[in-house]
């Protein structure tokens, strides 16, 4: 009913790594599936609206905390600190391949992999990496034309601040113009060409969490 009520899934009750969950998306291809990625144990897919589920992606660090689906049945997820990885078989378990992202900062110099695209374009998609400390600032931006299969280096948006990364790092992209962007932290920032160039948005401190 759209978030008026909500009933437990009774198969989620007891499930490991459902304590700390970073994202939850509704696959873009299968109304009957569900991902959940989690803390400590990877990321799950329910293929009958949640009355079972399977680990899909236990490797690298088990932190699933960004999952982006596409219409195509191709879902893209990311772990903190490592890397993207994707699937063509909506998730199924064992297809999950990494990405190449050029230039890309090294590690112990960015946290979270926050991803966005358009939905009338959802195929461009961007990836703005979050930096290592408190007052770091963004580590990296990345824009796909493909889906996330490659990935070119864009501009840093730096004036969303120095301050609060690894806290409210955030980034949306217009439903209708691919080349409109927002990216936020402590403050906020906007792209009207694709990443190339930024703007500051006029706000006060709001740690901006998502757009």
């Amino acid at each position: 009913d759209r978030g008026k009520t909500f009933q437990q899934l009774n198969a989620t009750a007891t499930l490991g790594g459902f304590d700390a969950i970073w994202d939850i998306e509704h696959s873009n291809s299968d109304s009957n599936t569900i991902f959940v990625g989690t803390n400590t144990a990877g990321m799950f897919r329910s293929t009958n609206k949640g009355a079972s589920w399977s680990a899909v992606y236990t490797a690298g660090n088990k932190q699933v905390n960004d999952i982006l689906c596409l219409p195509s049945g191709r879902v893209l997820i990311s772990q903190q600190s490592n890397n993207v990885y994707y699937s063509d078989s909506n998730g199924k378990a064992g297809t999950f391949v990494a990405v190449t992202f050029p230039s890309k900062p090294v590690a112990g110099t960015y946290r979270l992999i926050k991803m966005a695209n358009s939905r009338k374009y959802p195929n461009v998609i961007y990836a703005l990496f979050e930096g290592w400390d408190y007052e770091s600032g963004p580590a990296a931006f990345y824009k796909s034309s493909d889906g996330g299969k490659t990935w070119n280096l864009k501009t840093t948006p730096t004036s969303i601040n120095t301050g609060q990364q690894a806290y409210c790092v955030s980034i949306g992209v217009s439903a209708v113009d691919s080349n409109k962007i927002y990216a936020g932290c402590q403050y906020a920032a906007s792209s009207i060409n694709g990443g190339t160039s930024w703007s500051s948005l006029k706000s006060s401190h709001a740690d901006n969490h998502s757009f």
